[in-house]
């Protein structure tokens, strides 16, 4: 039996890891070439026209950059998704576009995307000759990805550049990344009629999103206050925080509440959602799934795995995040691969509600192990795949609100099969006392 269990889980982990293998990565050709903008086409690549430069101290200027010094050489990685591994203060991009001629008199119908998955803040440099014919420098800055705020002091902010329209020569442009993250940028120049239908279609699929998601979670409020079941209560967190740490993903002003230049206090902020959101699953989970019931020494490990979560939070508070950074992205991974199996085995020992759960852990535990991959740069950017991500969380809010009512009904059931053993047990004791003490 046991034989058969280890079988069954590493088919479904094989699985798992073969569907996300599907997506090859692609390469492009590169060199420092001009992106020439032809008004008859709606949107460009720029990835492989790109040069990307590293500055570990961030201690480099648009100056030191754009004088081509020997030891600053840009490298050209020809791909359309930049993944950028490891970490630095800023990282510099340099590239060459120019405007066709045709073009040359529509200012502004030019839109530069950086693309970003992660957040990040993004300087824009385009260089401008004076009369004096003195070089000078035009200055565009943002963050992205951003979800409008509709408050406070950043409401207006768009997470893209505008670009000028007298670009009728090869120009060089140049743009710092301030994250200390990782940088992953899908890097694309639209026209601005394509950028904001494609940004409006954006914000309403994440206001669709997690609008549904927050519905759910207060849905289950109510029946908390009915039922006063711990699960429920676990489940309303965690879809609370997933709501607020998805938003922090697409949004590094924090509700606004936060300058666009605030990284460090970003990330720490955006950290401690993730890892609260973590903490709140995984005491649902053990709740749900009775793990102190069915698998009593797994509890203790997953009990651990809690506390370790409320060290995370605290290190995250003001500790290095180029080592503790890492630590949120591989406790997701393997605790979504050790749940699902801990929820498999709970099933096989008669805990029927837990089939509702392994279904809802089904899309989330794809999406998990393809960004995980995606992050470590072994598989390609794939628009569809990142979309995929925020819809897996609201099926699994969906599933998981089915996988709770199944366990409400075999507890009410459980309950009052307890109640009338319970009721026949006290009858027989009255009916036999009442023998005894009739002559």
């Amino acid at each position: 039996m046991k034989i058969l269990l280890k079988k069954n889980i590493i088919c479904l982990l094989v699985f798992i890891l073969f569907c996300a293998s599907l997506v090859v990565p692609t390469q492009s050709f590169s060199s420092d070439k001009t992106l020439v903008l032809d008004r008859a086409e709606k949107s460009y690549f720029l990835g492989p026209y790109v040069g990307v430069l590293k500055d570990p101290k961030g201690s480099l200027t648009i100056e030191d950059v754009a004088d081509s010094q020997p030891e600053l050489d840009f490298e050209f990685l020809g791909t359309r998704t930049l993944n950028l591994e490891g970490v630095s203060q800023a990282v510099w991009l340099k590239f060459n576009i120019q405007v066709a001629p045709e073009d040359k008199q529509n200012p502004k119908n030019w839109i530069l995307n950086p693309g970003a998955l992660l957040p990040g803040h993004f300087t824009l440099y385009i260089p401008e000759i004076g009369p004096s014919g003195k070089k000078k420098w035009i200055i565009q800055t943002t963050a992205a990805p951003i979800i409008p705020n509709f408050m406070g002091r950043n409401s207006g902010l768009k997470p893209f550049f505008m670009l000028p329209g007298n670009l009728d020569r090869p120009t060089t442009l140049y743009i710092k990344i301030q994250s200390q993250k990782q940088v992953i940028l899908s890097l694309k120049i639209v026209n601005e009629i394509q950028n904001m239908n494609n940004w409006t279609r954006d914000i309403s699929f994440f206001n669709l999103i997690y609008g549904a998601l927050l519905a759910l979670a207060i849905y289950h409020l109510c029946l908390f206050f009915v039922l006063r079941d711990t699960s429920a209560l676990y489940f309303i967190f965690y879809i609370l925080f997933t709501c607020v740490f998805h938003y922090s993903l697409n949004n590094p002003t924090i509700f606004g509440l936060l300058d666009i230049e605030d990284i460090t206090k970003y990330n720490r902020i955006s950290l401690l959602f993730g890892v609260t959101c973590l903490f709140w699953y995984t005491l649902f989970v053990r709740s749900f799934l009775q793990v102190k019931t069915f698998l009593p020494r797994i509890d203790k490990i997953v009990i651990i795995f809690v506390f370790f979560n409320i060290f995370l939070a605290v290190m995250y508070t003001w500790a290095n995040l180029v080592i503790w950074a890492p630590m949120l992205d591989l406790m997701i991974f393997f605790s979504t691969i050790f749940f699902c199996g801990m929820g498999f085995v709970v099933w096989k020992k008669g805990f029927s509600p837990a089939k509702f759960y392994l279904i809802s852990t089904i899309f989330p535990s794809f999406s998990v192990v393809y960004y995980t991959l995606f992050i470590e740069n072994l598989i390609s950017y794939s628009s569809s795949m990142i979309a995929f991500l925020d819809i897996s969380f609201a099926l699994e809010g969906v599933l998981l609100s089915l996988a709770l009512a199944d366990r409400i009904r075999v507890l009410r059931s459980e309950r009052e099969f307890a109640q009338g053993a319970s009721l026949a047990k006290s009858q027989f004791l009255a009916s036999m006392s009442h023998e005894i003490r009739t002559p």
